[in-house]
């Protein structure tokens, strides 16, 4: 057995995400890998005959990043090159091999798609808007913060059309090509007016789209969102939308006018296509799914408030009663909670013909949960000795007739996709192969008393050959969120990507990644014990850790670190300067000071309602108490932090106003800004470095070993 290097780590193929065919015989696998040379990382589709575990690769070096099963041998994927310059477009494999045919050509490329009648709905960024182009003329290039307009699209292209289509501009001259009309029409024109449109659900009856949206592209305006219907005969609309622009592009091109500017097309007679109605529905609702026979809607939204550390639960109510409403007073006694039985936030809702399949946690696992849109006792969907992982956007698929595919492994499995049948849950991949001779010590769920009596969990990583005689360090790996989970897992994400507690482990370090108070998976009572108590009580929970292993006699308590991204890194921001019990910390992207924070990031509503207070009030001593900042006179615990440039979900200001508040102190500080990333870090070799400037900073701190901060390190 050998012991990874971080490379390793990097190097993994890893399930993202499966998806069963309508039938059920094949799988398409979503899997990840790097391409090293160019510094990305390549998401390829991968088909496996399901009877036979026969596969092959559909793409290759590709970065796909969305699938669906048109038919079942019909895959459609929403993929790119993977170049800097390359867009997301849509691509139907027919067959389930060759190239794939380009069906959109999205000049900003396509952002997400659904399948819909005898096509797909798309959505897209418009081209430039006429008006704001005109504005620049006369007063050059501005933004008018959280008044501009959205200006996302949705958009239905008719593939046997597009088909006929293409055939005719290949057998047709150049004139004859000028008059030849795309299948393809703008749905969103419906619209009253432009909307930031975060998402589509098609009817499975064929008789609508239903569209999410918000007034702007800002965040700040998610609790004016709206949920549209928007009915059409598509078939109809596509003939109809090509009749009229072939009459006019014909008397135009005969007329030898340009082309109709995109100003004047906006104000054209767009009905035809068919009507839009808005529902009358509560505050922070989302329509999540549509009943197969396309009669009963699932929506989504808080029921006690609106505050963002509020849950929200999911509603079902019939459509022509939802439709009928005027006032959402009205709308919700037409709406049941079919989660009322499950204390947990529910996730991914898939609907189908035995009932609505939602993701939430359970302890230091993922559950998938079968409810039943009648009212019925919600029942779980038995996955044998493995559990879901959330590695994508779309941890698992269910088909119409309920047969359930999702990507999951366990404390002692590496991530595979598996599959549900009658014998029992089956792997459909062989991925773990890669990681059979590691030694990467016990995974473990434990469990300790915080500071105020609460029962907090965590996932312990004890190190290969572990000895509880021995006094180990002990390390801290917190999770983001602070509404997220860490799970029973043999190799999580932020091992492979961001901590290196594996390449620790190794070297005798318990790692520890604790579910403080506010995560997941403990019901929502555990859920709001951090709501006006942030950071406060976040150590406590893990002081108390500290304490329990201390008594276990597992651990040297002069040797203990922490460290995190997000919330993660201000949960050990303040720890590092709020408590004298750890060595050192790192502080991947956190929060320093909540006001400088709720001022500047793009989720202000996020300081104001997890603390309870007004920003602007005369009162802001739940500010000061909860912001690592404000302990800075009794700082000196060494730490390294980490950060995007470009990050406006917790702005880079944070991370200077940390780094120069130690630097004055005299504190041990080293600050890395990557510039070309955001909140997340999403390339390879800056992973890559994240890793090692961890594995450097915490060898020096905890074990007293050196390597180069910023060069190779020989036992990475």
């Amino acid at each position: 057995m050998t012991a990874p290097g971080l490379r390793d780590l990097l190097l993994l193929e890893i399930a993202l995400e499966v998806q069963l065919s309508p039938r059920g015989d094949r799988a398409a696998i979503r899997v990840e890998h790097p391409h090293w040379e160019d510094n990305r990382y390549c998401r390829d589709v991968i088909i496996v005959d399901v009877a036979t575990g026969r596969q092959h690769r559909l793409t290759r070096f590709a970065a796909c990043e969305q699938m669906h099963w048109l038919a079942d041998d019909v895959l459609a994927v929403r993929t790119s090159d993977g170049s800097p310059e390359g867009t997301q477009q849509v691509h139907v494999y027919d067959g389930l091999v060759g190239d794939g045919w380009q069906v959109t050509q999205a000049e900003h490329g396509v952002d997400s798609f659904e399948p819909y009648a005898e096509g797909i709905v798309f959505l897209s960024r418009k081209s430039d808007d006429p008006e704001v182009e005109a504005r620049e003329e006369r007063f050059g290039t501005y933004v008018h913060v959280e008044s501009e307009p959205g200006r996302t699209a949705a958009y239905y292209v008719d593939l046997p059309r597009l088909a006929e289509h293409e055939r005719a501009r290949a057998r047709a001259s150049k004139d004859e090509r000028e008059v030849l009309i795309r299948p393809e029409i703008e749905l969103s024109a419906l619209l009253e007016r432009p909307l930031a449109i975060q998402g589509v659900v098609a009817s499975p009856a064929g008789d609508a789209v239903y569209v999410n949206a918000r007034p702007t592209d800002e965040l700040t305006t998610w609790r004016e969102s709206s949920v549209h219907r928007l009915e059409l005969d598509a078939g109809a609309a596509v003939e109809e939308f090509i009749r009229r622009e072939s009459a006019s592009k014909s008397k135009d091109h005969d007329a030898g006018i340009a082309e109709e500017s995109d100003q004047r097309r906006e104000q054209r007679d767009v009905s035809y296509l068919g009507t839009a109605a808005q529902l009358a529905l509560p505050p922070r609702a989302a329509l999540e799914a549509v009943s197969p026979e396309g009669d009963r809607l699932l929506i989504s939204f808080p029921g006690r408030d609106t505050l963002v550390s509020t849950n929200t639960e999911l509603w079902v109510g019939e459509r022509d009663a939802l439709l009928a409403a005027t006032t959402a007073e009205q709308a919700r006694t037409h709406l049941r909670d079919v989660t009322a039985g499950v204390d947990q936030a529910c996730s991914s809702p898939i609907w189908h013909e035995h009932g609505i399949d939602v993701l939430h946690a359970e302890s230091t696992r993922w559950a998938i949960r079968r409810l039943d849109p009648d009212g019925g006792q919600p029942q779980r969907v038995d996955t044998g000795e493995v559990w879901c992982h959330v590695s994508s956007a779309v941890p698992f698929h269910t088909t119409r007739s309920g047969q359930v595919s999702f990507v999951g492994g366990s404390a002692s499995a590496y991530q595979e996709a598996w599959v549900t049948t009658e014998e029992g849950t089956r792997p459909l991949t062989q991925l773990g192969e890669q990681v059979a001779d590691w030694d990467l010590g016990e995974v473990r769920t434990i469990s300790w008393t915080s500071k105020d009596g609460t029962e907090i969990e965590g996932v312990l990583r004890l190190p290969p050959g572990f000895d509880p005689s021995v006094k180990h360090p002990l390390v801290f790996v917190v999770h983001g969120g602070p509404t997220w989970v860490d799970t029973e897992d043999l190799l999580p994400m932020t091992a492979r990507h961001y901590y290196p507690g594996v390449q620790l482990a190794a070297q005798g370090v318990i790692v520890l990644h604790p579910n403080y108070r506010g995560s997941l998976g403990r019901g929502l009572d555990f859920q709001e014990l951090n709501v006006g108590n942030l950071g406060v009580g976040d150590l406590w929970d893990l002081e108390s850790a500290i304490d329990h292993l201390d008594e276990l006699g597992w651990i040297d308590t002069e040797r203990v670190g922490s460290m995190g991204w997000s919330q993660g890194g201000y949960i050990s921001a303040f720890a590092g300067i709020r408590s004298d019990r750890f060595a050192a910390v790192s502080v991947g992207a956190g929060v320093s000071d909540w006001y400088t924070y709720a001022i500047s990031n793009d989720i202000p509503d996020f300081t104001r309602d997890f603390l309870g207070i007004d920003l602007f009030g005369a009162d802001r001593s739940a500010l000061v108490e909860s912001s690592p900042i404000s302990g800075l006179d009794g700082a000196d615990t060494p730490m390294l932090i980490q950060h995007g440039a470009k990050d406006q979900r917790v702005p880079l200001s944070n991370a200077m106003e940390l780094y120069r508040g130690l630097q004055e102190r005299g504190v041990p500080v080293e600050l890395f800004v990557y510039p070309d990333f955001a909140h997340p870090v999403t390339r390879p070799r800056e992973h890559h470095a994240v890793l090692h400037q961890n594995l450097t900073w915490f060898s020096h701190w905890l074990l007293g070993e050196e390597l180069e901060l910023q060069g190779p390190a020989d036992r990475e």
